[in-house]
């Protein structure tokens, strides 16, 4: 149950493979200071249909899925009017610097992470994210980056 002194983020995953839902789920029940409310997504339809109908703080999307892409996702999230405030975090395990560019610059995430990470890590990267949602990136060491966004 969510404490009143902790925040409240509301996260979607979009991954097809379970294993990896559960993991960063669990990665996420474990940052003891942040409360996430997590829904999971194994189809890129169906998540596109909740983000419309509900859309999350943060959504956590593997690129390489069947139907329609990761890329795909972020493109149609990122050109919607009502949606494009969604925080889209790519995740993948092509570690390369095509996927990284294509999904930063052409389609428009916010944030991309390469797997395999630790959890320490992932909710370090999570915590970032926040912090430039909302923001409050006063650890940045570029003090006028971070008054700029």
């Amino acid at each position: 149950m969510n404490d009143v002194q902790q925040p409240f983020y509301k996260i979607y995953l979009l991954d097809d493979d379970q294993s990896t839902l559960d993991l960063i789920e669990a990665m996420l029940d474990a940052d003891p200071e942040n409360y996430y409310e997590v829904s999971k997504y194994s189809s890129s339809p169906e998540a596109l249909k909740a983000i419309n109908f509900d859309p999350p703080d943060i959504l956590i999307l593997d690129v390489n899925l069947p139907i329609m892409n990761g890329f795909e996702v972020c493109q149609k999230i990122k050109s919607s009017a009502s949606i494009s405030s969604v925080t889209v975090i790519l995740i993948t395990a092509y570690n390369s610097s095509f996927v990284w560019h294509d999904g930063l610059l052409v389609y428009r995430a916010d944030y991309y992470m390469a797997k395999p990470f630790k959890c320490e890590e992932f909710i370090r990267h999570i915590h970032n994210v926040i912090l430039l949602k909302s923001r409050r990136l006063t650890e940045h060491k570029n003090n006028f980056i971070s008054k700029v966004i």
